[in-house]
């Protein structure tokens, strides 16, 4: 059986796993968002270029147009080749395979604590030991990935409002997921 306390504390690490799994989720995103993007942008420049050329019905009746046609294709290629390579270098990718791994991880571990706090099973302390190891085990990899003030105060309203609690700052159940001026479960224009 399973004591207030430890109780108490399934529903903090509950809400705290929610928190983070609703960070990489809106991280992977927003990753996912700039890659589209950026693959959009590399498709649509020749094609758009193409349709014009083929829509003139050749290269001679373009001619008044097609050096002004060239310099803005090279220009919007440019622009996409240089986010491409920014693309590499900041690992878009991997923020999107990682933050869908984070977030699934998390939000099954949100529910495990959730799940032993409501239900109280018999072997209760069993299950808290190796929920508590892979929480830590999990923690541990997403500590490594920089999350930032404003990330950690969405989180918290994400959760908040998940789990119908109340913010210890603002004192308030949050009903959406708006940024307000509560320095614990606000101030997060992300």
């Amino acid at each position: 059986m399973a004591t207030d306390e430890q109780r108490k504390e399934c529903w903090d690490k509950a809400i705290h796993a929610f928190g983070t799994a609703y960070i990489f989720e809106q991280r992977s995103i927003r990753s996912r968002k700039k890659l589209r993007r950026l693959s959009f942008l590399g498709i649509a420049v020749p094609v758009v270029v193409g349709g014009i050329v083929v829509a003139f019905f050749g290269i001679d009746q373009m001619k008044p147009f097609l050096g002004g046609l060239i310099i803005l294709a090279a220009l919007l290629s440019t622009v996409q080749l240089v986010l491409t390579i920014w693309s590499f270098i900041a690992k878009w990718e991997d923020h999107v395979i990682y933050g869908s791994e984070a977030s699934v991880e998390n939000y099954q571990i949100a529910r495990l604590f959730g799940e032993l706090a409501k239900n109280d099973p018999a072997d209760f302390d069993s299950k808290y030991s190796l929920l508590n190891v892979r929480n830590d085990m999990r923690s541990v990899e997403d500590g490594k990935k920089e999350i930032t003030e404003p990330e950690k105060r969405m989180g918290m309203r994400a959760a908040l409002r998940k789990y119908q609690r109340a913010c210890v700052k603002c004192t308030k159940v949050p009903v959406d997921l708006n940024p307000t001026d509560c320095p614990v479960c606000g101030n997060f224009n992300i």
